[in-house]
């Protein structure tokens, strides 16, 4: 009789060790938290969903068409940090999106968030022109696609923001990284462009050009300058209010225009995109 009360006890307590959880308590269960951590943006190939949860996002889509809200149809559930890339987009046409978290270990939904995007192709930067006088810095971009506005990030801060493809800054106010951001009329945005100012290749320091002067030969004048390590050169000749620049490789260049009295002259050294501080002569007959 002590040996099967033994084993009986034994027994019980074998079962009752099984590994333990904390009480969940009944509100947690009932719902989850709205998601927080997800992007939806435009990109040229369709709106990608990025999903930071840790949570399932479920994903459903309708077609806005003169403020009127089609019915949701489901479209992904995305995994935890993983991406959707919908592609059945059309440009101008606008969509909403329904996100719903759900947790992976009870299934419990959450509240849903709509976010609202017209789609295009969002402009990016695909080239920028950097030129240094002194101590400013001018940017110049070349863009993909028209865009309303171009913020200048200084680390992870806008420092500049600007509706045309040309902007200034002095440097002693920039980090040593930048990157420059497009934002369309619809509010979307591009890639971020990178632009590395520790790169002697990207802003080289041209040192101004020396010894500059003009010599006039029947009806023609040649400017000249000494040798240096620049790359090319821009000269800039103005008669009162009106300029005309030239670009060379050389250490000369001819203007063959007629002028009645003086001319302000003008050279800068170049190379890499930099520019270096004017030097300048005026000439006179």
């Amino acid at each position: 009789m002590k040996y099967i009360s033994l084993i009986l006890f034994v027994t019980i307590f074998a079962f009752s060790c099984g590994k333990k959880t904390d009480p969940v308590a009944k509100d947690s269960l009932e719902r989850a938290s709205r998601p927080e951590n997800f992007t939806v943006s435009a990109t040229d190939n369709g709106v990608l969903i990025a999903n930071s949860e840790d949570m399932y996002l479920l994903v459903e889509k309708a077609v806005v068409k003169d403020e009127v809200c089609s019915e949701y149809s489901k479209l992904k559930i995305i995994d935890p940090k993983e991406t959707f890339l919908d592609k059945d987009v059309s440009e101008g046409n606008v969509y909403n999106y329904r996100l719903t978290a759900k947790t992976i270990n009870y299934g419990m939904v959450s509240d849903s968030v709509v976010k609202q995007v017209t789609y295009s192709k969002p402009p990016k930067v695909i080239s920028a022109e950097l030129e240094r006088n002194s101590d400013i810095l001018h940017i110049k971009v070349t863009t993909s696609e028209p865009f309303l506005r171009m913020d200048l990030f200084s680390g992870d801060k806008s420092i500049i923001q600007t509706g045309k493809n040309t902007m200034t800054a002095p440097l002693e106010s920039l980090s040593s990284r930048l990157s420059i951001v497009l934002t369309d009329k619809f509010g979307n945005k591009g890639p971020a462009y990178s632009i590395d100012l520790t790169s002697e290749q990207t802003l080289p320091e041209n040192q101004p050009v020396k010894g500059l002067s003009a010599v006039k030969f029947d009806n023609e004048l040649r400017i000249f300058w000494d040798s240096s390590k620049a790359t090319g050169y821009e000269v800039q000749v103005c008669e009162n209010d009106s300029c005309e620049t030239f670009e060379t490789a050389l250490t000369y260049t001819v203007y063959q225009k007629e002028f009645d009295n003086c001319l302000s002259i003008i050279v800068y050294a170049t190379g890499g995109g930099a520019r270096s501080e004017a030097s300048s002569i005026r000439f006179c007959k």
